[in-house]
């Protein structure tokens, strides 16, 4: 579910940046802006996308 949360974060930043810098092109788009830039460069926020309590307690 958080998946779907992190590529709509992820293309939605794209879009604005593909409008910013005036690029219509959406496969030229994801060259000039890829996901790893996104969040160094821009900042986003990384989104977990495992639950953490499924893997905190695990009985032996």
């Amino acid at each position: 579910m958080l998946e779907k949360v992190k590529t709509h974060a992820e293309e939605r930043l794209r879009t604005h940046l593909m409008k910013r810098h005036r690029v219509k092109d959406r496969g030229i788009g994801r060259g000039r802006f890829p996901s790893q830039q996104l969040y160094t460069k821009y900042g986003l926020y990384k989104i977990p996308t495992a639950a953490g309590w499924k893997t905190a307690h695990v009985l032996a």
